[in-house]
């Protein structure tokens, strides 16, 4: 997505696909502030985010350098469950090389719309999200209002929510999660319902192994 008139100014580019007639944009602070003059002036909603920099854009390339200075050092396995990647908004594949993949997320659009869609083509109808927040959900819902979309961010909605995940024949997909804490207590109630789980961590293995050994599940994690 191009901004001619807005990178007259400066640069600005598309960040975020989130869903229907919401995209994020992010760049040099000159050049938002025209692009956001001209979506207004043409009848658009345009609203400037607090935010500490451009992510998902160019301007994050020595960022993502490093990152993957770091990364290439890391023993990541490729996951056994399928995991759309917002770089894509697809699921990874069996070849993919996962490290260039998040390298590239730090420069690259995020297409959360597209990947939400894919799932829901695939028959999704059920999407969770773990944390204190509904922002994705109301992201979910603006895509499609047919779907189911669910907020756990404690043990009290985690319970409230339980009898839905028992539905038989429901495929569901979880947006986020964590290996700690609430997330922990999350997987543990997911796992003895026989639900499947992946699990992202971001500091200690150790945490992660834990929480599979509490779960009394095998899956293969990685960090990102």
């Amino acid at each position: 997505m191009k901004f001619a008139k807005a990178e007259g100014v400066g640069f600005v580019r598309a960040a975020n696909f989130n869903c229907p007639k919401q995209v994020v944009i992010a760049g040099e602070e000159e050049a938002i502030l025209k692009a956001m003059q001209i979506a207004e002036e043409k009848g658009a909603r345009a609203v400037k985010l607090n935010v500490s920099g451009a992510f998902h854009t160019e301007m994050l390339k020595d960022a993502g350098e490093e990152f993957y200075s770091v990364l290439k050092d890391i023993d990541i396995s490729l996951p056994n469950k399928k995991i759309v990647s917002n770089l894509y908004g697809d699921y990874y594949k069996e070849d993919c090389d996962i490290k260039t993949i998040l390298k590239r997320q730090m420069t690259s659009p995020v297409y959360f719309e597209k990947g939400v869609r894919k799932l829901i083509q695939d028959g999704y109808d059920t999407f969770i999200e773990l944390g204190p927040s509904k922002v994705l959900s109301g992201f979910v819902k603006k895509i499609d209002r047919k779907l189911t979309t669910l907020n756990v961010e404690d043990i009290k909605s985690l319970e409230k929510h339980l009898s839905i995940l028992e539905v038989s024949n429901m495929k569901v997909a979880i947006i986020t999660g964590a290996s700690r804490g609430i997330g922990r207590a999350i997987s543990s109630e997911l796992a003895k319902m026989g639900i499947n789980l992946v699990l992202n961590y971001r500091k200690s293995e150790d945490d992660v192994k834990e929480t599979i050994e509490e779960t009394k599940i095998w899956c293969r994690s990685f960090s990102c």
